[in-house]
């Protein structure tokens, strides 16, 4: 069909629309046409909800759509420009108190480790980045010593 005069195609491509330039009227009347569909009760899957397996599975397989070289942004980078701006929109930009507590206490992702300070006392810990902060230490640091198993700034982490 592509290879065929578009007689009638309106479209460069059979399968997509991409490219095609709308006229302002024709959208508002799609906009219009389209409201109200499928919203509240009319939808389909109003009142359902997805399984935490459909849940997981989903999650697995949109990860695994966009890692890597699947990725629309793989081997790209922002430009001087472009960081520029992102840094002014968050400039003072603050979060709700109620958001910055919950994620004070929150220790989901928080992993166990087991911390020998150069002065030989150890210490159990439940969040590296809370150990770090209050011991004016790199994360990061932290965190690739234990990769490399070598100690950082005298302090030895091991998984608990």
């Amino acid at each position: 069909m592509d290879s065929t005069p578009n007689k009638y195609n309106l479209d460069s491509l059979a399968y997509s629309s991409r490219g095609r330039i709308m006229p302002d009227e024709t959208k508002r009347k799609l906009s219009v046409a389209r409201m109200g569909r499928f919203t509240g009760k009319d939808n389909p899957f109003y009142g359902r909800h997805h399984s935490p397996s459909t849940i997981k599975n989903m999650k697995l397989k949109l990860s695994n759509i966009m890692s890597g070289s699947n990725n629309p942004f793989y081997g790209h980078h922002h430009n001087q420009k472009t960081k520029n701006l992102i840094s002014a929109t968050n400039k003072g930009r603050k979060q709700p108190s109620e958001f910055c507590e919950k994620q004070k206490g929150n220790s989901r992702g928080a992993k166990k480790y087991i911390v020998l300070h150069p002065d030989g006392k150890i210490s159990k810990i439940r969040n590296l980045m809370d150990f770090c902060r209050t011991h004016a230490l790199y994360a990061s640091n932290a965190h690739k010593s234990i990769l490399e198993n070598k100690p950082y700034k005298g302090y030895r982490f091991q998984p608990s």
